[in-house]
């Protein structure tokens, strides 16, 4: 699903003065269901990423169709697929590093390592150590984003 960061980039796309510009967006959802599908000049319907293989496949057929020459990720479970597929996602993405992704999947590994850069992080909790009744304003989330 398109998040509010894509819909920005997106926004910011469509406010430039690169000429020729076509953008092509995709998603598991609908047309319609998701921001984003209304934004682009070309959409498509793709299967979940949990089915990877198909996910890729669609991907990469798109990509060849619309003569794709940039592809703009903010989703970490595609980024894991594409480094899976690096020789033809490496010269259409930014790929980060496996464990880079994988750190900032993990709310927890991605605070502690912030910390430890010297950047001030929220206090962590362990899920059983929270008293809600204790702590009026605790925003409690699942570990993992994704």
């Amino acid at each position: 699903m398109i998040d509010a960061l894509l819909v920005n980039i997106l926004m910011g796309l469509r406010k430039s003065s690169i000429d020729n510009l076509h953008i092509v967006g995709c998603s598991e959802f609908d047309f319609g269901f998701c921001c984003g599908s209304l934004m682009v000049d070309k959409y498509y319907k793709v299967p979940s990423k949990e089915q990877a293989e198909q996910y890729i496949q669609q991907i990469i057929k798109n990509c060849i169709e619309n003569q794709i020459d940039f592809i703009i990720s903010a989703d970490e479970k595609e980024q894991l697929l594409f480094i899976e597929n690096k020789a033809f996602f490496e010269k259409r993405t930014v790929l980060l590093d496996r464990q880079t992704i994988e750190t900032f999947i993990d709310k927890l590994k991605a605070n502690l390592a912030v910390f430890q850069l010297g950047l001030s992080v929220p206090k962590i909790f362990q899920k059983e150590d929270i008293n809600l009744y204790d702590k009026p304003k605790i925003i409690v989330r699942e570990k993992v984003s994704c």
